[in-house]
This record gives C-alpha cells, structure tokens and sequence, in this order.
C-alpha cells in the first residue's frame, strides 16, 4: 500500500516562526557565539525544553504497560487496547502519534547562519 506525499507545513504568508537558535540566543543573551552562555539563559532553556520532554517519557511508560508487558505476558489471544482500536476507527488519526514520535510535541526549528 502506498502512502500520499508528504506535505510540508509552510507558515501562514507573511509570518515567521522564530527558531530555535534565535530562541535560544535570544535567552543566551547573543552569548552563545561567544561559547559562554549564562547559568539563567541555560535555565530557560531546559525549562522551556522540560514539558515535552516529560510527556514523550510518559507516552513511553504508557506504551509499555498497556500495549508491550501485556503482549509479552498473554497467555492466551490478545486484546487490543483501546486506545489502539480508536486508530483503526479513524485512520486519519494515525498521524498524530507518527507526528509526536518524529517531530516531537515541541517541534524545534533551526536555521543557519550564513
């Protein structure tokens, strides 16, 4: 089965999405050419990152105790979870975990300098 094409999310005409590494020298204070960023700047950072961090880690813990440790230990036919089954009523949806899992929940976006 083929999959379509790929589409690319291009931001609305005329509007920026800042990147990660204006947002991150924004925080850096314009130190991060210098190689010396300040303890603050680095806090803002790690704590922007934190959230998304943690919510991959508990999809991760989920995963394993609904889907992995019951497929492992089943003795008999398994039975999809739910949360599975509502993937296969609306396939549209798959996307969204493939997406989470890629991009990640925060999506950083880079440039180079030039």
């Amino acid at each position: 089965r083929r999959h379509p094409p790929a589409r690319r999310c291009l931001p609305a005409p005329g509007r920026r999405r800042p990147s990660a590494a204006s947002r991150a020298e924004d925080a850096g204070g314009g130190h991060l050419n210098a190689g010396q960023v300040p303890d603050d700047a680095l806090a803002k950072i790690q704590k922007r990152r934190d959230w998304p961090a943690r919510m991959v880690q508990r999809a991760q813990v989920a995963a394993h105790r609904f889907v992995l440790v019951p497929a492992i230990t089943a003795k008999g036919p398994l039975k999809v979870p739910f949360g599975l089954r509502f993937f296969q009523w609306f396939p549209l949806l798959r996307r969204l975990p493939a997406r989470a899992i890629g991009l990640g929940l925060r999506p950083e976006h880079w440039t180079l300098a030039d």
